[in-house]
């Protein structure tokens, strides 16, 4: 196996075993609550933040990595990093620092069941297909978010998937969390039983040490999809090198060998568990998005397979099919490639899960791509008085061009204040539909605007200007105004962006026929 690159984490020794918080201590200002969870990289516990009226969940890394100078140092740089990452969903980082020798980082707590303890306790047999599509969906849309921001994560598995409210009615989320602390890239020669935790669902090029993107994690992600639809692993020896060598070396296993009913599923999982990174979809939403079409046309929900099919179907119908790219991604840089660097740290910890987590995502269905912001926003709208004074600020902060009864009150969706529906604005390039939603703090304000975006395929604004990024007014080029983004819904060119100072959070879309994006970006460069 060749050496890992000089980006990658450094190659670290065996954790030695730190002694265990009792309740009631204190560690760096948290009161400690008790255990949440523990595992190769760290202990996590449920603690009581030391000044806010809020439990956290505070992750404590192995003080024998701790000790080591360079990691502490990447920790520490890409820690940050992955508290700058804003989506709807991403549960956010609180605080990072070091303690009686230990690197530490606090995160949302966040109740729930992982994926892998779903399918043993509930799923022996596989789970339905259309609950499988809703979970890789969301963590598509999760992976693609933090791609967007050079960030992998590396061990994409059942483990590292939480949901929420299973046993009751309340809103489920689905969380992607363990942001690879210094996951070394020569861990998987490691035979010990965590090693088959993580090579399980290791893309070929992490195991051989080749340059890994985000499609790595778009084959771990297939490998889970798998998993969650049959119950068990891929390749489910218990032998790592043989889990090794299968990834590198063998066809993957078609999922009519276990779930007849499911074999119009094999050519969509045939592209995402490609040996070649560029024979499999250009983004993770892309294997997703193809992923459910196929269940959708399957028709009613699948049921979940019962123990024995009998033999399997003679022959490997989809080895050879789909070996070529189905879509390029635009956004791909020319030449020189991206380097990007091993996600750190940071998670949120489940009750009752044995967490190694380290970066919580929480995240909810997106939308079709097809679907206007208005559309997917109206669905979960809740029905609320109607502050008249938040409609007249927000109609004052309209850009101009609209008609006088081209905007019209809409229904306001959860921590908003207010928001309109516009049709038409008749300035040159001006969109032919729109909403403008004012919002009450920063916070809805910044979660409203990720599920913009995560509805959306993103690209960069016309003039190859970053998307998502921040924009700035001519007359305080000093100050953030808010971000932008650029993009389609579908085929609909849409562009987005938020209004820090007015809290306000505006989506226009144009049509093939034009205004197409690049007239958007000229009209938003007028009016904002």
């Amino acid at each position: 196996m060749s050496s890992p690159p000089p980006d990658e984490w450094p190659s670290l020794p065996p954790p030695l075993p730190d002694d265990e918080l009792s309740p009631g201590q204190t560690f760096a200002g948290y009161e400690i609550l008790g255990l949440l969870g523990s595992g190769g990289m760290g202990r996590v516990y449920l603690a009581q933040h030391p000044r806010l009226p809020r439990r956290d969940a505070l992750k404590l890394l192995p003080s024998t990595w701790s000790a080591d100078t360079e990691y502490r140092a990447r920790f520490n740089r890409e820690a940050d990093l992955a508290s700058t990452l804003w989506h709807p969903n991403i549960v956010g980082v609180h605080d990072r620092g070091e303690a009686d020798g230990q690197l530490w980082i606090s995160m949302d707590y966040v109740d729930g069941l992982d994926a892998s303890r779903l399918i043993a306790e509930r799923h022996p047999a596989g789970m339905p297909a259309d609950d499988v599509a809703r979970i890789v969906t969301a963590v598509a849309s999760a992976l693609d978010s933090a791609h967007k921001r050079g960030l992998l994560h590396r061990d994409v598995k059942p483990a590292n998937i939480m949901l929420t409210h299973l046993d009751d009615d309340g809103e489920q989320r689905i969380l992607l969390t363990d942001f690879g602390v210094a996951r070394d890239v020569n861990e998987a020669d490691d035979v010990s039983a965590s090693a088959i935790g993580t090579v399980a669902y290791c893309a070929p090029e992490q195991l051989s040490g080749d340059e890994v993107g985000p499609r790595a994690d778009q084959y771990a992600l297939a490998a889970t999809a798998y998993q969650l639809l049959t119950g068990e692993p891929l390749f489910p020896s218990m032998d790592p090198a043989e889990v090794v060598n299968d990834h590198l070396n063998s066809k993957p296993p078609t999922l009519g060998s276990r779930r007849p009913e499911l074999t119009a599923l094999d050519p969509v999982l045939t592209v995402a568990l490609s040996k070649r990174p560029e024979s499999r979809f250009a983004r993770c939403s892309d294997f997703a998005r193809a992923l459910t079409e196929k269940i959708e046309a399957m028709g009613p929900r699948s049921a979940v397979a019962p123990p024995n099919y009998g033999p399997a179907p003679a022959g490997d119908t989809f080895a050879n099919l789909y070996t070529e790219p189905l879509t390029v991604d635009p956004r791909a840089p020319k030449g020189k490639r991206k380097q990007f660097p091993v996600a750190p740290v940071a998670a949120a910890a489940v009750a009752g899960v044995a967490v190694v987590a380290l970066a919580v995502w929480a995240l909810w269905p997106s939308s079709g791509a097809g679907e206007s912001s208005s559309t997917a926003q109206s669905e979960s709208t809740t029905t609320s008085s109607v502050d008249a004074a938040a409609q007249q600020r927000l109609r004052g902060a309209l850009p101009p061009g609209y008609p006088s009864a081209a905007c019209t009150a809409v229904d306001v969706p959860p921590a908003a204040l207010a928001k309109f529906g516009c049709t038409q604005n008749t300035d040159a390039g001006g969109p032919p539909t729109s909403t403008y939603t004012s919002f009450a703090d920063a916070t809805g304000l910044q979660t409203a605007f990720g599920a913009v975006v995560g509805d959306m395929r993103v690209v960069n604004c016309p003039g190859n200007i970053q998307s998502p990024g921040a924009w700035r007014r001519n007359a305080t080029p000093q100050l953030v105004s808010g971000t932008l983004v650029c993009g389609y819904r579908g085929d609909v060119p849409t562009l987005a962006w938020t209004d820090n100072a007015k809290l306000m959070l505006a989506s226009v879309d144009g049509v093939q026929s034009g205004p197409n994006l690049d007239q958007l970006y000229v009209w938003w460069s007028s009016h904002s």
